[in-house]
């Protein structure tokens, strides 16, 4: 019997492994170290075993759950890609513990960057293979595992992007015309892609659309999106040639068909509740509302890919603060009838309006409409080192300067 050990740097030095050292049970212990998406992967690749074990270093328990897993695993169902337990003191949500070797071969292991912590390893991978509508699900009382991952704050946090990694069907009944379009566009994002998407998939409402522009991205963009297609709530505009942020908005803006446009950037991700919440405000905005906004939760992307939470962020659309501090607005739900009215968003500046497009688009916006403060925190915006923004922020003031001596 295998039985990795996530968050172990060593497979001798843990709690977990002096149990598993004196089961009686033939057991083999391997520590995953710092990157349990690459090992488990590579492990995998020669795993014999039609089963495998996971469990965190900090786990406490007996030897009577080993014998308890051994037996289980002598009479599993062929259907179950696994079993996930519930402990006694548990968060409630199930564990994933046994996994069958050749279902998690399929599926894989995720690495980062496109699961911001380690720990959500295990929770991806037994989300894409069924959850607990295909798992076997049982409480176990005699397990007491203190699934501390990290304590405090930041563990609520983890919390709340679990239902981010659910995967809902694709959607195949009649198509319903939604109430907000999500516009995504993205430029050889593949690596941070997928959560952005899985957060639409994971929306509590159900009266949306997603409009994916690809802005001629040479990378592995096209496969990260196909699976997706299949529901009709999902359509992709490919651009052959990148042509920048505002013309891939202003295709999209083309094929909208709700009255209001949530914009979504490609290494970002929304909250569950972002198009209920948000669309609860709108339902109650006046014909001259031109944008619905809110709070945003900022995570900064450190070196090795994982990302450090840097706090709430609630930014005001006015002109001193959009062109004093350059700090983006978060979500930003805008009128798309008025979208329209102004021409959608324009090219014309210095940057070709492949910078600061969002920052110009409220400042036109501001001069004549309303906009409304939601106080809605379900936005999380992801700082990379290597983004467009993150490269050029020495251009905002030139940029600002022009804004300022020209027509918005």
């Amino acid at each position: 019997m295998r039985i990795f050990l996530l968050n172990a740097q060593q497979a001798h030095t843990s709690p977990a492994a002096a149990v598993c050292r004196s089961s009686t049970e033939p057991i083999d212990v391997v520590a995953l170290g710092p990157n349990p998406a690459q090992r488990l992967n590579a492990e995998l690749a020669g795993l014999k075993d039609p089963f495998f074990i996971i469990l965190r270093e900090t786990d406490w328990f007996t030897e009577d759950l080993l014998i308890f897993l051994s037996g289980w695993i002598a009479e599993a169902s062929p259907e179950t890609p696994g079993l996930a337990l519930i402990p006694v003191n548990g968060t409630g949500e199930p564990l994933p513990v046994v996994w069958r070797t050749s279902s998690a071969r399929i599926a894989g292991f995720t690495p980062p960057p496109t699961l911001p912590w380690p720990e959500l390893v295990l929770t991806d991978a037994y989300e894409r293979m069924g959850g607990a509508h295909r798992w076997t699900t049982m409480p176990f009382p005699k397990l007491k595992l203190r699934r501390s991952m990290v304590a405090g704050a930041h563990n609520k946090r983890i919390d709340r992007l679990r239902p981010l990694l659910r995967q809902t069907p694709p959607w195949t009944g009649e198509f319903i015309t939604p109430q907000i379009s999500i516009v995504l566009c993205t430029y050889n994002d593949c690596e941070v892609l997928p959560l952005a998407l899985r957060s639409v998939m994971a929306q509590e409402s159900n009266q949306w659309e997603l409009i994916i522009v690809d802005d001629g991205s040479e990378d592995a963009t096209a496969a990260v999106v196909a699976p997706y297609l299949e529901d009709r709530r999902i359509q992709l505009i490919r651009h052959e040639d990148n042509s920048g942020k505002s013309r891939a908005l202003n295709s999209a803006l083309r094929y909208v068909r709700a009255p209001w446009l949530l914009e979504l950037d490609a290494d970002d991700w929304l909250a569950s509740n972002a198009v209920s919440g948000l669309l609860h405000h709108a339902e109650a905005a006046s014909e001259e509302t031109a944008l619905i906004y809110g709070t945003y939760e900022e995570w900064r992307e450190q070196p090795d890919g994982l990302l450090r939470y840097a706090g709430s962020r609630s930014p005001a659309p006015s002109q001193a603060q959009l062109l004093g501090s350059g700090y983006p607005v978060a979500p930003r739900l805008y009128s798309t009838r008025l979208l329209r009215q102004l021409g959608g968003w324009p090219a014309d500046d210095p940057e070709q309006g492949r910078l600061f497009e969002d920052f110009r688009m409220l400042l036109r916006l501001s001069t004549h409409y309303r906009f409304i403060n939601s106080r809605l925190n379900c936005y999380h915006r992801r700082v990379r080192r290597s983004s467009i923004t993150a490269r050029h922020t020495s251009r905002f003031a030139d940029w600002a300067a022009w804004i300022t001596s020209n027509d918005l």
